[in-house]
């Protein structure tokens, strides 16, 4: 499937970050070291895309034993920490990566996550908006404030978070999902059903929209295209919840 999925956008991003996110103190470090630690990066990338989320790790502790001012290294080995659980690990890494690098974009949407995770809705919200204070072409940010947004009550400033998401990154399948979660509260059934499947169609193993669409026909009366849905969300291991799911 060739979509470009928000995580690839953000390896490409990687590769024209500024000076900073390489290293603040690279000046002082010998190139061969800096070029190695961007490598094990790019490596650990792929590793992490493949789900080798323990070989990942040990290439971002390479890279930044080679460059201790690497910002990326900490930002990626902080989104395995996530993946992993260590939420504690995960905030250190992202508030070391903006140490380095305060106007690096992503360690503050990922911190946001963690926030998030946490119960810290406020401190959540305030990374995402510096987030996309520092880049406002950034889609994550605006999916993941409307997120916070939709379970702070504020539905709309949610439907305008995901509207924004969406026009940034057309392909970005959890941004169509959430929006759809917000059609469905606002009574909208048939845009909910029509980004559901839009969630599907980007990500046709996306279990997720496919509870989503299956309630929403269930709610217009379509009892077979609900069950249709139902049991694909099923047989891909569908989580139960009905809010929106806001991966970094």
């Amino acid at each position: 499937m060739n979509t470009l999925t928000p995580r690839m956008v953000l390896e490409c991003i990687l590769l024209l970050l500024p000076v900073g996110a390489f290293g603040k103190e690279a000046a002082n470090i010998p190139e061969a070291n800096v070029q190695n630690a961007v490598t094990y990066v790019d490596r650990g990338l792929a590793r992490e895309k493949k789900g080798d989320l323990d070989g990942a790790m040990a290439d971002f502790d390479q890279a930044i034993q080679l460059n201790p001012g690497y910002a990326a290294a900490y930002n990626s080995r902080g989104v395995v920490r996530k993946k992993k659980n260590d939420l504690d690990g995960a905030m250190a890494d992202y508030n070391q990566a903006i140490k380095l690098n305060p106007k690096f974009d992503f360690p503050y949407n990922n911190r946001g996550n963690v926030r998030r995770k946490r119960g810290d809705l406020e401190g959540a919200m305030a990374d995402y908006n510096r987030a996309i204070q520092i880049n406002s072409k950034y889609p994550s940010p605006y999916k993941n404030r409307g997120y916070v947004k939709y379970i702070k009550g504020d539905v709309d400033g949610a439907m305008a978070d995901y509207n924004q998401a969406i026009k940034l990154s057309p392909t970005y399948a959890f941004a169509y999902n959430d929006r759809g979660i917000v059609k469905e509260k606002k009574g909208d059934l048939e845009g909910a059903i029509a980004d559901y499947t839009q969630a599907i169609k980007v990500n046709p193993k996306y279990a997720a929209a496919y509870r989503n669409r299956g309630d929403a026909k269930r709610k217009k009366g379509d009892l077979d295209g609900a069950s249709a849905d139902f049991s694909r969300a099923i047989k891909l291991g569908s989580p139960s919840a009905d809010l929106a799911e806001s991966p970094d």
